[in-house]
């Protein structure tokens, strides 16, 4: 994600078909600062070489903009997760829930309650202990257990007043 949007008369469709016009920059004075310590090796190149290495690698990826942002996704084949209306994985899912590639972590290093929080979370904006031991079927202990260790591994974090704060839960982190 990169905060800000393209300059006006400018998209990133016309930077990877080649027509794009001129590249400017809105601030010189931050761009030879960071070109100057190392953090950039070119001005106006990122585009092209994202185009360049995911074909190369064979990803797909497309750009998206918000009101205020531009956002790459990219889409890794065979690491998607899609739930169905009934809350069941299938292959083909009616709709698309998250992948993994928004938790950087293989869904094989997950297992399956972990899996499910971390769908939960995303699909609801967080998940408590409760919602997780209802949704998954397990004790509310396994649920605790199971929050504690993904936000451990940095996957959740936990938000609370204190660890007998009724309105904790956790969320995918910002």
């Amino acid at each position: 994600m990169s905060p800000g949007l393209f300059p006006e008369g400018d998209s990133p469709q016309e930077h990877l078909d080649g027509t794009a016009s001129e590249f400017c920059l809105r601030n010189p004075a931050i761009a030879r600062a960071l070109f100057r310590a190392g953090v950039i090796e070119q001005y106006g190149t990122g585009i092209p070489r994202i185009k360049e290495a995911c074909e190369a690698a064979g990803v797909k990826f497309r750009f998206e903009q918000t009101v205020n942002s531009t956002v790459v996704v990219f889409e890794r084949p065979g690491s998607q997760v899609t739930v169905a209306e009934n809350g069941s994985a299938s292959e083909d899912g009616e709709r698309r829930v998250i992948t993994d590639t928004a938790w950087n972590v293989p869904l094989g290093d997950l297992s399956k309650n972990e899996r499910r929080a971390m769908e939960l979370a995303a699909t609801n904006g967080n998940v408590t202990t409760r919602a997780l031991a209802d949704d998954a079927q397990v004790t509310k202990r396994t649920a605790s257990t199971t929050l504690r260790r993904l936000a451990k591994r940095g996957l959740l974090e936990w938000i609370g007043k204190g660890p007998s704060d009724p309105g904790q839960f956790y969320r995918i982190p910002r």
